[in-house]
C-alpha cells in the first residue's frame, strides 16, 4: 500500500471533510475521492460514510485508522535512518522544467546535480505546465515545476514554490503599457494567450470574468518565447508572469506593467513513485534554493517549504 494513500486516508479521517482534507494535501477533491475509492477497492470494504457535514469513518474505517499511524511511523523512521546514513544514492531522476525557466533554473540544477550525485543521472524534460503535469501522470517524470496551485494527477503532491505578478506586455513604443494596467484596459486589445488547457489561461479567463470584460483572443500560443517575439513585432499583447518576460523587458525589446492584483502561483509537483526519496528530496531542496535567487530585483516571492 502506498504511503501517500495512507496519509490521504488519515487526513480525511482527521478532518471529516473531503474538501478541506484535499486542500490541506494540495490535491483536488476529485483526486482525493479517487484515492479513497482505490483504497476501498484494495481493502474490499467501505471505509467512509457520508453525513450532512462531510464524512465519517465506518466501523472498518475506524479499525484501519487506529492501526495505520504506527505503520506510517515505522516507515518514516526507517526512511529517516537511511537518509541520515552516509549512503550515496544511485539511479535516475526525471525532472520537468518550464521552457521559460530553462536558463535560470534548469542549467544551474543540472550543474549542481552532476557535482552532488556522481553515481546518479538526471533526465531533464522541458515543456509547458500542463505538459509537465501530464508527464507526471504517465510516470514520465518524478518532479516538476507547475504554474498551478493544484493537480488532479493521482499520487502526486503539490507544494507552493513562489508567487509573482501577472503582467500585460506590449511593444516598447506602445503607450498603453507605460502605466499601471487595469483589467478594464485589456478589453478590446488583441491578445496572444496560452491555450485553454494551460492553467495560466484559466487564471486569465477567471480574472477577466471577475472584471466583467470580454477578451479579444488573436492567437493561442503555448510557448512564452514565441508569444513575446510576436509582441515585439507588434502583432498583439500578451499576459505572462513577470519572471518570464524580465529578460526581454530589461533589454528594451518589449515593455510591460503589472495588471490588477492577480498573482501567479508556481508550485513543485512531486510524484510518490519512481526516483528514490533521497534524490527527490534533494532536487526539491535545490529547486527551492534556485528559486530564492530569482527574487533579487523582482516581485518573485519564494514560499518556504512546510
Amino acid at each position: 500500500m502506498d504511503t501517500r494513500v495512507i496519509r490521504s486516508f488519515l487526513r480525511v479521517a482527521e478532518m471529516g471533510n473531503l474538501t478541506r482534507a484535499a486542500e490541506s494535501l494540495g490535491v483536488s477533491q476529485p483526486t482525493l475521492t479517487r484515492i479513497i475509492r482505490g483504497l476501498e477497492t484494495e481493502t474490499g470494504v467501505k471505509l467512509l460514510e457520508r453525513t450532512r457535514r462531510g464524512v465519517r469513518l465506518s466501523e472498518a474505517g475506524q479499525h484501519l485508522a487506529e492501526r495505520l499511524p504506527a505503520l506510517v511511523s515505522g516507515i518514516e523512521n526507517a526512511i529517516d535512518e537511511i537518509r541520515s546514513a552516509d549512503f550515496e544514492p544511485t539511479g535516475e531522476i526525471k525532472v520537468g522544467i518550464p521552457h521559460s525557466m530553462a536558463r535560470t533554473v534548469a542549467v544551474p540544477l543540472v550543474i549542481w546535480f552532476i557535482e552532488r550525485f556522481p553515481k546518479s543521472t538526471i533526465q531533464l524534460q522541458l515543456g509547458v505546465s500542463h505538459e509537465i503535469e501530464q508527464a507526471l501522470g504517465f510516470g514520465q517524470i518524478d518532479i516538476g515545476i507547475l504554474i498551478s496551485p493544484q493537480t488532479q494527477v493521482p499520487l502526486v503532491s503539490v507544494k507552493p514554490l513562489a508567487t509573482e505578478p501577472l503582467m500585460l506586455l506590449g511593444r516598447s513604443d506602445q503607450p498603453l503599457v507605460a502605466k499601471n494596467a487595469r483589467w478594464s484596459e485589456v478589453e478590446g486589445l488583441p491578445l496572444i494567450v496560452p491555450p485553454v488547457q494551460n492553467p495560466l489561461r484559466r487564471r486569465i479567463n477567471a480574472a477577466a470574468q471577475a472584471a466583467s470584460i470580454d477578451l479579444t483572443i488573436l492567437a493561442e500560443v503555448g510557448d512564452a518565447a514565441v508569444a513575446m517575439e510576436l509582441v515585439e513585432k507588434g502583432v498583439g499583447y500578451a499576459l505572462l508572469p513577470e519572471s518570464i518576460s524580465r529578460e526581454m523587458r530589461e533589454a528594451g525589446r518589449i515593455t510591460g506593467r503589472k495588471i490588477g492584483s492577480e498573482m501567479v502561483v508556481w508550485t513543485i509537483a512531486v510524484s510518490n513513485q519512481g526516483a528514490s526519496i533521497r534524490l527527490r528530496d534533494a532536487v526539491e531542496g535545490r529547486l527551492r534554493a534556485i528559486a530564492a535567487t530569482l527574487a533579487t530585483g523582482s516581485s518573485w516571492r519564494p514560499v518556504a517549504a512546510d
